[in-house]
């Protein structure tokens, strides 16, 4: 700690939040599934709180856009730390808005597949996926790294890209279903991760990579603290010693593993600073980065119009923020900075708009644990887009877990709307149980 502003921010950052955790783990290790308010929390923690606690403790931040902790001012550190402390209780006031009592007694239920729509799923499923993991494999097979040819087929694929997560989406899906806690069921969910894993390696995400193991982990297997934060370490461990050949020519090579590991945690999970660059590049009110208020919700909310019919949807907040920080014109940008819900808000509409804006992401998570209630099949893209938006842009946000959603709402359609008896509960021998614990306990 170089002050003791430094240690009370800590202190009180940790004090603030230590509560949301221990309950969202709390919830998890007795197999519930907590509300999507709580997972947008640990998402706030994962990506805001662990940077910041890590720099108080001396951790190094290096970056060539934003500023170093240590070296702002105290009321911007100040500034930050009562942001990130006050966002997971804003969500969870938002959420509570729209779900008030509607949603404390109800239970969660995986599908019940007939034995002729578990068939149907693994035909309808299994060769295409099969198919989109041999080109993965076979698009990266030979190359240096990933960053090398990644350009190139998403230039050829455009946002057919898209379709090669689909394997991910029925993961999410199936570990939903009573169908993958039977052998065959737990053999076919083995099979759609690896598919899943190999259909995403030329895209160059790790996050792509990461998500269907933690899918296993958090919505799978049974929740064991200590295996959680195994498997956290070993995400990490993985996201370090892989940067290389996912950044390509951005890193170098040589670089040892320890500086690769600082850069996986000041690239990924540490949104502090940017928030600090972006509450400085704010207005009061309005915009000064984006060329009109709101600029990157509306490209979000128009994600999947072409913009030969929309050209007035413009581009996404992060186009416009990492167009100001690098100095370049948005329209050249074929990269972008990593951005989460609470730069976005002030970027598109001021310091004024953080207090409410926040509560309505809250509102937007409380809608998540409806639709979810109904369907549960939605439960994971809704989770897990939850944790991220800390991480991305609403518009990648939207194309990556608003995808699952939507494609998981589809596959319930086809499965379990022609069969009402798959709508009645379902025993769940492995993974998390079927009840939610109400949003005030």
């Amino acid at each position: 700690m170089s002050s003791l502003l430094d240690l009370a921010l800590f202190l009180l950052l940790a004090a603030g939040h230590a509560p949301l955790l221990f309950r969202a783990v709390s919830s998890l290790r007795h197999g519930y599934v907590p509300p999507a308010w709580q997972f947008g929390a640990l998402g706030v923690m994962l990506f805001y709180d662990l940077g910041l606690m890590l720099q108080f403790w001396g951790l190094p931040y290096r970056s060539s856009y934003f500023p170093e902790l240590a070296h702002a001012g105290e009321d911007e550190r100040t500034m930050v730390v009562m942001v990130v402390l006050a966002a997971p209780y804003l969500l969870w006031l938002g959420s509570r808005l729209v779900t008030r009592d509607r949603y404390v007694s109800s239970e969660l239920h995986v599908l019940r597949f007939a034995p002729k729509m578990q068939v149907l799923f693994a035909v309808m499923l299994l060769p295409p996926s099969l198919a989109l993991a041999a080109f993965g494999v076979s698009a990266v097979w030979g190359a240096a790294s990933i960053a090398a040819i990644k350009m190139e087929w998403l230039q050829v694929l455009g946002s057919a890209y898209l379709a090669f997560m689909a394997p991910m989406f029925a993961v999410a899906f199936l570990v939903r279903t009573d169908f993958s806690r039977r052998p065959p069921g737990r053999v076919l969910v083995i099979v759609m991760v690896a598919c899943s894993t190999g259909a995403t390696l030329f895209l160059g995400q790790r996050t792509m990579t990461l998500l269907p193991l933690l899918i296993l982990f958090l919505f799978y297997f049974r929740f064991r603290l200590r295996w959680a934060i195994a498997g956290l370490a070993l995400i990490v461990s993985f996201a370090a010693g892989m940067v290389w050949f996912y950044k390509g020519y951005a890193v170098d090579q040589n670089m040892a593993f320890e500086e690769r590991l600082v850069k996986v945690v000041n690239d990924d999970f540490t949104r502090g600073n940017v928030l600090m660059r972006a509450l400085q590049e704010s207005e009061v009110a309005g915009t000064k980065v984006l060329a009109v208020p709101g600029q990157g919700y509306l490209y979000a909310a128009s994600l999947y119009i072409p913009r030969a019919i929309l050209p007035q949807k413009g581009y996404s907040t992060t186009a416009y923020f990492t167009g100001v920080a690098i100095g370049q014109d948005v329209e050249f940008l074929n990269w972008g900075l990593g951005v989460g819900f609470l730069e976005q808000i002030c970027l598109n509409f001021g310091l004024a708009a953080l207090l409410p804006g926040v509560m309505v992401y809250g509102m937007g998570l409380g809608l998540l644990d409806l639709v979810r209630r109904r369907m549960p099949g939605t439960l994971v893209g809704g989770c897990l887009g939850a944790v991220w938006i800390s991480g991305y842009d609403a518009a990648a946000v939207i194309l990556y877990f608003g995808s699952m959603v939507i494609f998981a709402a589809l596959l319930e359609m086809v499965f379990s709307s022609s069969n009402p008896q798959t709508r009645q509960a379902a025993s769940a021998p492995i993974g998390l149980q079927l009840r939610q614990p109400s949003l005030s306990s």
